[in-house]
């Protein structure tokens, strides 16, 4: 049996050799990344497109010109994500400490406590090269780092989204609640010559496992699961403590929020698996009751199916299909409702999911 260690030190230490981000340089770095980008020839297109605009030049008539402009402001936004990010921080941990305390002063001040020292060993904050990473933002939570696109800061710099809002209080926030949630580490089943990555970690719901307790070969051995369920919950507790109008992962907090309504006593259980020692089991457990046993697990699946989660009419049936009979009209009125109020991010995230 694996020795696993929930909310210790040593269960948010950061693991080192994972991490170097590639960006583009030079014109010759530009074509590479076209070429080789995981979002395909259309999706590159367009954010070669967005930029094109944003630099008033062409990457065909002008590569190096336009190599040089994209490197420079991804220089200059990280130099502005350094200056900001403490006091996001700040403002993320304040608002759910208070929220969590309830107007208990020693209670609030406890929890600004905890929250600090899970973050305490963040590594890195760093801006993205959009033309090499696909993500918007991401928790690396391997090796604590906290990653947000150059194309969020371009979209700001043009006018498309809030500073302050979209930018700052949900991106940005939403990476560093990633960081504030509880963590959980087991012991040495992957080594190389580089680092040890233990075999299952935990961030809130989120687990990474192998399926038994032999050593694995590489990162993409270990099993992703509850990843709709973490971030969903995520972002439904991020925007309605933080005070923004945007919610990211549209389908997964409009599913939440479905279920929730079937079952209030939910929302206890979303936040202490989330932060505190117990985990999700018991959540997911009482979920079950409502979509099934592997009703959980399936929702994963249907997350990252586009033909589901981004069709309001193809996401009802789906949740619909997992419920006992009695409760199918009422998870229609409730996720009808909780997609229509769900503002969403869709026209950043359809660039770059």
């Amino acid at each position: 049996m694996l020795e696993t260690r929930i909310d210790t030190i040593e269960a948010y230490q950061p693991i080192t050799g994972i991490g170097y981000e590639p960006i583009v340089i030079n014109a010759e770095d530009l074509q590479s990344a076209i070429e080789k980008n995981p979002l395909g020839p259309k999706r590159v297109a367009e954010i070669v497109e967005i930029e094109e605009r944003f630099f008033e030049v062409s990457s065909t008539k002008d590569p190096s010109v336009f190599a040089k402009k994209h490197r420079d402001f991804l220089y200059d936004s990280n130099a502005e994500l350094h200056k900001s990010i403490h006091g996001i921080l700040i403002r993320v941990v304040d608002n759910f400490s208070a929220y969590f305390a309830d107007g208990d002063e020693i209670a609030e001040e406890q929890f600004r406590t905890l929250f600090n020292s899970r973050l305490d060993n963040i590594t890195a904050a760093k801006v993205t090269d959009p033309l090499f990473d696909p993500n918007m933002g991401q928790f690396r939570e391997m090796s604590r780092v906290i990653q947000i696109s150059g194309l969020a800061y371009m979209q700001m710099h043009a006018g498309v989204i809030d500073k302050k809002d979209v930018l700052e209080d949900t991106l940005i926030a939403h990476e560093i609640i990633h960081g504030m949630l509880t963590s959980a580490r087991t012991k040495d089943l992957f080594q190389n010559d580089f680092f040890t990555l233990d075999g299952m970690t935990r961030n809130g719901q989120s687990t990474r496992h192998t399926a038994d307790d032999n050593p694995i070969e590489s990162i993409k051995d270990l099993l992703i699961m509850h990843s709709w369920l973490m971030e969903g919950n995520i972002e439904d507790m991020r925007q309605r403590i933080m005070g923004t109008e945007t919610t990211g992962y549209k389908f997964s907090v409009t599913i939440l929020r479905t279920l929730k309504d079937l079952d209030p006593g939910l929302q206890e259980l979303l936040e202490a698996s989330a932060f505190g020692e117990q985990g999700p089991s018991e959540l997911i457990g009482r979920l079950e009751l409502l979509v099934g046993p592997t009703g959980v697990e399936e929702i994963d699946e249907a997350s990252e199916n586009n033909a589901i989660n981004k069709d309001p009419v193809a996401g009802k049936k789906y949740i619909q299909s997992l419920l006992p009979e009695n409760l199918r009209d009422q998870a229609g009125e409730a996720f009808d409702r909780n997609w229509n109020s769900n503002k969403g991010l869709a026209h950043l995230l359809d660039l770059a999911t």
